[in-house]
């Protein structure tokens, strides 16, 4: 997984008024805890946390936290969690959670479908049910992206989780085997198909009711 320095402030304020304040400062306010860690708030730059967020690896980058004037060694950590303004898609908060790279995390990662599906060269459409799997490894293990290939799926077909091989030391935790993704006929071929069907049963009964 791709790792990034960040720099990031202890900060003593707390609450909406200095939050705002560091906000207008161009900094977001942060807290970063873990398992075995109290909570420490932070501040951390904005455009530097939005220059990782529309990295390839995105909000899954493991960051290299660097405190303030050695306030506090360096951690290792991920984003756990983004509050956005949803008037104005601002970043508001952030948490920021400590890794162990001796203990299994658990992540979002994005599905990437590879190959054209069968039922797609047949006029489907591949229709996808989980665009991210919630998988659960150790920190080195984690993937950027889970790729599936689609290429065998025919019209009306699925791909379920059990279907998918995932990487070496990487696991989905899940009770059911829930739908990935299917092939979709289009409707007005369905519905073709249909009346043609219909057609051809008229054609047999008409002779039998003139008998």
């Amino acid at each position: 997984m791709r790792q990034e320095n960040l720099a990031v402030k202890i900060r003593e304020d707390k609450g909406k008024g200095a939050a705002r304040r560091l906000r207008s400062q161009g900094m977001i306010p942060a807290v970063f805890y873990g398992s075995k860690t109290e909570p420490i708030h932070l501040a951390v730059g904005n455009k530097d946390l939005k220059t990782i967020l529309n990295s390839e690896s995105g909000s899954s980058t493991f960051l290299n936290l660097n405190f303030d004037e050695g306030k506090q060694e360096g951690k290792i950590a991920v984003i756990k969690d983004l509050q956005i303004n949803p008037v104005k898609d601002t970043l508001i908060h952030v948490d920021f959670f400590e890794l162990s790279m001796n203990e299994k995390m658990t992540s979002s990662v994005p599905v990437e479908f590879v190959g054209k599906a069968e039922g797609v060269e047949l006029g489907g459409t591949l229709q996808p049910i989980r665009r991210e799997l919630e998988v659960s490894c150790l920190p080195k293990d984690l993937p950027s992206v889970i790729k599936i290939d689609v290429t065998t799926l025919g019209l009306g077909q699925s791909i379920h989780i059990d279907d998918v091989q995932l990487p070496e030391g990487v696991e989905v935790p899940h009770d059911v085997n829930f739908t990935i993704a299917v092939v979709l006929a289009k409707r007005g071929a369905a519905e073709g198909e249909e009346a043609v069907e219909g057609e051809e049963e008229a054609a047999v009964a008409a002779p039998e009711a003139e008998a």
